[in-house]
């Protein structure tokens, strides 16, 4: 179920993206570990967080989550359900990105209307038209409207003044020019709120080197938390007592985020095999390959330059 199918209607790709959506939006994910009647594992199934609510029983402070699914209702104990939290204060109840970065999404907002208005409507006055005597306000009013529409309909044609009449248009004050450039504010925001550097955001001038480095700690400063959470929730909620007590274990894999060109990893490889960290075939599997036929590659390895005091010890004594 976690490898191949952990349900006949998805993948556990498509299952943990459902768990991490629903916690990145709406503070926590869950998964229903629905098990048969000798207690074994049958399926995993996500469950939609918006169709939660959760209860404390007053009398011995138990938590429980009731669904209604289509108007389908269920109750799970927490121990039933896997929990993926994006933020959490008390470990019950989740915070999502949209409840963190509330203010700062509707300040974008309300900056998304304004500029609506500047470029539709003429938030600020576009010009001034002097005209060289005492004008009545109807004849104002006039000059106003003919102007209006060229702004508007006769968009980018010619405008005829009368000799009197100066048209005299105001440019973007320093301010203006500002408010465009922070147009980019709410995406360094929702960088700083989920630790997903900007150029992941198609933002961001970072160069090539930079941008590397900066994956490398997306993945152990962003990534790996909700890794870990996800391990630890998992192996207790979905090993038994008695695999827990022999040792057993979930860990997820990041290091196939972090892995390098094909030179990188192939330095790599051969310090840890030279040092006798790994053996050959622990790097193949790394590469997803078989193991080297009739017991070869499980050999520890190490270069003869790098021996214990004691084998020189014994090597002088031998000498002697």
């Amino acid at each position: 179920m976690l490898k191949a199918r952990p349900n006949p209607n998805m993948s556990p790709f498509l299952c943990g993206k459902i768990l991490m959506s629903n916690a990145f939006w709406r503070g926590f994910g869950a998964c229903w570990n629905a098990r048969d009647a000798n207690g074994e594992l049958i399926e995993r199934i996500p469950l939609p967080t918006e169709c939660c609510t959760i209860r404390k029983d007053r009398e011995n402070g138990t938590y429980w989550y009731d669904y209604n699914v289509d108007g389908v209702q269920k109750t799970f104990s927490s121990y039933e359900l896997s929990f993926l939290f994006f933020e959490s204060y008390d470990g019950i109840h989740g915070r999502g990105m949209l409840q963190l970065a509330r203010e700062v999404i509707a300040a974008d907002g309300m900056a998304q209307r304004y500029n609506k208005k500047f470029y539709q409507n003429g938030a600020r006055i576009s010009g001034i038209v002097e005209v060289d005597t005492d004008a009545k306000p109807e004849t104002r009013d006039k000059i106003k409207e003919e102007f209006k529409g060229f702004a508007s309909a006769d968009a980018f044609k010619v405008a005829v003044l009368d000799h009197t009449m100066k048209y005299n248009p105001i440019g973007l004050n320093q301010s203006d020019a500002q408010y465009i450039e922070s147009r980019g504010f709410s995406v360094e925001e929702v960088s700083r709120f989920t630790g997903i550097p900007k150029y992941m955001l198609q933002t961001g001038k970072e160069s090539y080197d930079s941008n590397s480095q900066q994956r490398v700690d997306y993945v152990t400063d962003t990534l790996v938390p909700f890794v870990t959470a996800w391990e630890q929730e998992n192996t207790y909620k979905l090993l038994t007592p008695a695999q827990r007590k022999n040792g057993w274990y979930l860990r997820g894999n990041v290091s196939v985020l972090l892995r390098g060109d094909d030179a990188a990893r192939a330095s790599f490889y051969q310090k840890m095999v030279f040092t006798g960290l790994y053996n050959p075939d622990e790097c193949r599997a790394l590469e997803e390959r078989n193991p080297i036929p009739g017991g070869l590659g499980q050999k520890f390895l190490a270069t003869k330059n790098l021996a214990s005091l004691e084998s020189i010890l014994k090597g002088e004594d031998n000498n002697a």
